[in-house]
């Protein structure tokens, strides 16, 4: 639910939000995003999300008209505002009102605060069950609207009673529908190199992962699920979540293993001590 928003720098009641139809975000799904939350009362890690997001506009051509000190201001007048003890950030660049239905215009730079739950602890105690679909994002590196296929396959991802969807590609996994993927396998953590988008959270753990084990950052075959020790995934309000199967393929023994519940507490601390 949406607590506050701000439309092209002026702050509105969330009652008085509005985008005319001829936005082409509405129109054509041309739009770019990105989202972060709140931890202490603060934006977290607000610095790396703003660098991917004027990236992700960059390679849109779409105009971002706002330096990151103005968006920061931004963001901190909203949560004053929200007075959420937990909020999550959406910042949305759209390609603006076209006159043709087709040709971009000055885009519309919207900031949302929304009401956010974290994971419940039990998820994390007990891991979860992903079910695999063949499937690349197109340009996976820009964090655009588009979520057509995790959307459409959302009906056979509860059939399968399956917390979310692996996608993969020519024999190799990729990432989640909105998070990162990784495996362990001894003492070696591994995400994939490409075709992902990157995450903040992913980056976040890379480096925590860096200071007590080997890391490798590559492409993994499909077929190497059957030999990981663990699995996990990351994400901005997931944090980091136990894998313990993927399909019919049990991980390892079928629970959180060692390394992962290590990295979830190093990155508890972090948090803690941003």
């Amino acid at each position: 639910m949406i607590v506050s928003c701000s439309l092209n720098g002026q702050i509105l009641p969330a009652d008085k939000f509005t985008i005319a139809i001829n936005d082409l975000g509405l129109l054509r799904g041309y739009a770019i995003f990105d989202f972060c939350r709140t931890a202490n009362g603060k934006p977290f890690l607000l610095p790396q999300y703003l660098t991917r997001f004027r990236n992700s506009a960059r390679l849109m051509e779409l105009d971002l008209d706002y330096s990151d000190e103005q968006i920061t201001e931004i963001i901190y007048q909203l949560l004053e505002q929200s007075n959420l003890p937990f909020a999550g950030i959406r910042l949305l660049l759209t390609g603006g009102y076209t006159a043709d239905s087709f040709t971009p215009a000055k885009p519309n730079f919207l900031i949302t605060i929304e009401e956010l739950s974290l994971v419940p602890a039990g998820v994390v105690e007990k891991g979860v069950k992903l079910m695999s679909y063949e499937h690349q994002r197109d340009m996976a590196e820009i964090k655009t609207t588009n979520y057509t296929v995790a959307l459409r396959l959302r009906k056979k991802l509860q059939q399968q009673n399956a917390y979310d969807i692996l996608y993969y590609s020519n024999g190799h996994v990729l990432e989640l529908t909105r998070s990162n993927f990784f495996i362990v396998k001894g003492n070696t953590v591994i995400t994939a190199a490409t075709h992902i988008l990157k995450g903040v959270t992913r980056q976040t753990v890379l480096n925590l992962a860096e200071s007590q084990y080997k890391v490798e950052v590559r492409e993994i075959k499909l077929s190497e699920l059957a030999e990981a020790d663990e699995a996990f995934l990351t994400g901005t309000n997931k944090k980091i979540v136990p894998v313990v199967q993927v399909d019919d393929q049990v991980i390892g023994n079928g629970k959180p293993g060692q390394v992962t519940m290590n990295l979830y507490k190093a990155f508890l601390e972090f948090e803690t001590n941003y």
